[in-house]
C-alpha cells in the first residue's frame, strides 16, 4: 500500500476516536514507514507503529470502546440504587460525591468538567445531583 492510501486508511479509523494520524519521520529508507496517532491537545497516543500494528491498535481501541459501553446488569442498578440511596440520606457531601463520581463512571459522564461542576455545589444541589441519578437508574433499566 501507498503512503497516502495508508494515511487514509488509519485516518478513518481514527476519525472515531477524535484522532489525528501523523508520520513519523525516519531517515533510514531500508525501514518500512511507520506512524503514530496524537489528540487534539498534540498528546501522543500511540508509539511509531508500522501500518498493520497501528491498525490493530485502533481496533483494539474500538473493542475496548465497545466493552466500557455494556450496560450495567440488574444486581448493579439495584446495589447502585441502594448504596446511593443510603448515601443520600445518611451520607455527607464528599461521600454522597464519591458515590456520584464512581457510578457516573458507569454511564460513561464523568469528565473534567462534570467533575468541576460536582466540586463547585452545595450540600442541596450534591444531593439533587444524587436524586438525579437515581432517577436516571431507575428509568435506565426499571
Amino acid at each position: 500500500m501507498k503512503t497516502t492510501t495508508e494515511i487514509q486508511a488509519l485516518q478513518n479509523a481514527a476519525n472515531k476516536f477524535n484522532l489525528k494520524v501523523l508520520e513519523y519521520v525516519q531517515t533510514d529508507k531500508r525501514k518500512r514507514q511507520r506512524y503514530f496517532l496524537i489528540d487534539s491537545e498534540k498528546n501522543t497516543i500511540s508509539p511509531a507503529l508500522e501500518y498493520e500494528k497501528l491498525n490493530a491498535f485502533l481496533l483494539g481501541m474500538d473493542k475496548s470502546s465497545k466493552l466500557k459501553k455494556e450496560k450495567p446488569s440488574n444486581d448493579e442498578i439495584k446495589e447502585i440504587l441502594l448504596n446511593l440511596t443510603f448515601e443520600l440520606i445518611h451520607g455527607s457531601r464528599k461521600s454522597i460525591i464519591t458515590k456520584i463520581l464512581e457510578y457516573a463512571e458507569l454511564i460513561h459522564v464523568v469528565d473534567e468538567s462534570y467533575i468541576l461542576k460536582l466540586a463547585k455545589m452545595d450540600d442541596y444541589q450534591v444531593k439533587a445531583e444524587a436524586y438525579n441519578f437515581i432517577k436516571y437508574f431507575i428509568e435506565f433499566k426499571l
